[in-house]
C-alpha cells in the first residue's frame, strides 16, 4: 500500500497494486475483476471503500479509503489497564455484527 493525495482536491487515499502478471490463466483474472466489482458495490461505514480502479498494461491499481486507525491491539494497548470498557466493547460488537450483517445481506461472506 502506498499513501497519495487526490490533487484536485487534497484528500489522501491508500494506493493498492496487483500484478496481473502473478495470474495463472483468465479464470483467476476473471475472478479477481469480479471481485473488486463487488467490492466497488459495497457501501457501510465500518467496511473499507474502494474508491476507483483504474487498470495498467500488467497491472491493476486500486484506491481506497485511507484508514489510519490502527488495529485493535494497538487500541487496546492505548487503554487504561489494556481493557475495554463494557459500553466500549458493546460498540465495537455492534459495528462489527452490522458489518458482517451487512455482507451476508449482500450474499458476501467474510473470511
Amino acid at each position: 500500500m502506498r499513501l497519495i493525495t487526490r490533487k484536485d482536491t487534497g484528500t489522501q487515499r491508500a494506493l493498492k497494486r496487483l500484478d496481473l502478471s502473478d495470474l495463472k490463466d483468465k479464470d483467476d483474472l476473471h475472478r479477481l475483476l469480479e471481485e473488486v466489482k463487488i467490492m466497488c458495490a459495497l457501501d457501510h461505514p465500518h467496511i473499507v471503500c474502494l474508491e476507483e480502479v483504474y487498470e495498467g498494461e500488467s497491472e491493476l491499481y486500486l484506491t481506497q479509503e485511507l484508514c489510519t486507525g490502527g488495529d485493535l491491539f494497538d487500541r487496546l494497548e492505548e487503554q487504561t489497564n489494556e481493557s475495554y470498557t463494557e459500553e466500549q466493547c458493546a460498540r465495537l460488537i455492534r459495528q462489527i455484527i452490522s458489518s458482517v450483517s451487512y455482507l451476508h445481506s449482500k450474499n458476501i461472506i467474510h473470511r
